[in-house]
């Protein structure tokens, strides 16, 4: 049979055998690709979702209470009894309230006192500052805090002054010494301002005298002698009952007696005290439990963020590292699959130099398998003539 009808059976042959078995995948369909290029911001989003609608709301614990709240809740209560908390810090019986005002002063960084009043003072309009310290602070910067307030309140209103730091935790304010003074001749200064302990007071002439404004402050108080801890709570909540407590309601009431009380006593214990369904009808105790909530789902979302970013970015590598050596191996198989093919059309190419080598080409790149094609090659070296090649080249394509 002549050698160009022997090569083109053969190619025809070696073509339909290989036929069916493409070396390029087919398309996957297009919802797994849309499932499989799902974004990392999907993924996470997706997961946060789930996980809030799993959060467990918690209950509000009275020991978390953050510390500014002692703060909030102190001018509250100055705020609705500013009169008989200052009469009582202030040992001023007839002191009169007039307004609150602008505590704002000025400053390139805006600074606001806790409480400052105008109060008429034996005929005298004055203006009276509080500042509200829950626990402990350098004795230097409260001094320079609250003469810098002195200072600037004067000059923003023009009016007398009265300026007190009241310490709220025990043992708190025990190194403020109250006064400011530069002994310089010619330059000399000398501002002074009371430093209130909340600790030092005696608390039962508070419940005896059924001061409404201070009562919220008497478990931080001294107790009498046969009273301590949570029992000394308990009569200062007793005290309460039948008192004129207008403006704040008698939950939001109890509940900031409450919230102070935690500062010298345990805070749950005395949450215990305090009915839940009397807490519950608190406006002010039902903001701080959403707070205590969203807190929760802060830390709560920030974490699951956090998990799942770290999970599929592992995710994400193992499977950049799968594919990256499935391609590195392809690779390697096609650069070896390319020389096999290339080793074999240059043995042809020297032993026989005859124009239809390369239309063997085509049949010869159909075989994959490598093994096949050494074999192949090794038949190039040995065959007699291109004849004997080309037979065993199409029994290799039928396998």
């Amino acid at each position: 049979m002549p050698a160009a009808c022997i090569l083109s059976t053969t190619g025809r042959r070696a073509l339909k055998a290989r036929k069916g078995k493409p070396r390029i995948p087919c398309p996957r369909p297009a919802s797994i690709l849309i499932k499989k290029n799902l974004t990392f911001l999907h993924k996470l989003v997706y997961t946060i979702n789930m996980t809030r609608q799993n959060i467990i709301q918690p209950e509000f614990d009275w020991a978390s209470i953050p510390g500014q709240k002692y703060d909030i809740t102190s001018k509250s209560v100055f705020r609705a009894f500013p009169q008989d908390v200052a009469r009582y810090l202030m040992n001023e019986p007839t002191v009169k309230f007039v307004e609150f005002i602008d505590s704002e002063l000025p400053l390139v960084e805006t600074r606001e006192m806790d409480i400052l009043m105008k109060m008429e003072i034996r005929g005298t309009l004055t203006l009276v500052h509080f500042e509200i310290q829950a626990g402990e602070s350098t004795h230097q910067r409260m001094v320079r805090r609250t003469v810098g307030y002195i200072g600037r309140g004067y000059e923003k209103h023009g009016l007398p002054i009265r300026s007190h730091v009241i310490y709220l935790r025990p043992g708190a304010g025990r190194n403020d010494p109250g006064v400011y003074t530069q002994s310089d001749p010619g330059y000399r200064i000398h501002i002074e301002y009371q430093v209130i302990r909340l600790y030092e007071l005696d608390g039962q002439s508070v419940l005896d005298a059924a001061n409404v404004g201070l009562i919220p402050f008497a478990p931080l108080m001294q107790p009498p002698a046969d009273t301590e801890g949570i029992a000394w709570v308990q009569q200062c909540i007793e005290a309460t009952r039948g008192l004129p407590l207008a403006p704040l309601s008698r939950p939001d009431y109890l509940t900031s007696l409450g919230i102070l009380g935690g500062l010298a006593h345990e805070p749950n214990a005395i949450g215990a005290l305090i009915p839940k369904e009397v807490r519950m009808e608190s406006g002010f105790y039902r903001l701080m439990q959403e707070e205590a909530r969203q807190s929760v789902e802060a830390e709560t979302r920030a974490k699951v963020e956090e998990e799942t970013r770290a999970k599929i970015e592992a995710e994400t590598r193992a499977k950049l590292t799968a594919e990256m050596e499935e391609t590195t191996a392809k690779m390697r198989q096609q650069v070896a699959h390319e020389a096999a093919v290339k080793s074999i059309l240059t043995v042809l190419d020297a032993r026989f130099q005859s124009v239809l080598v390369q239309g063997l080409k085509p049949a010869i790149e159909q075989i994959e398998d490598l093994q096949n094609l050494d074999q192949l090659h090794r038949t190039a070296i040995v065959a007699p003539n291109l004849e004997a090649f080309t037979e065993t080249l199409v029994q290799n394509g039928n396998h």
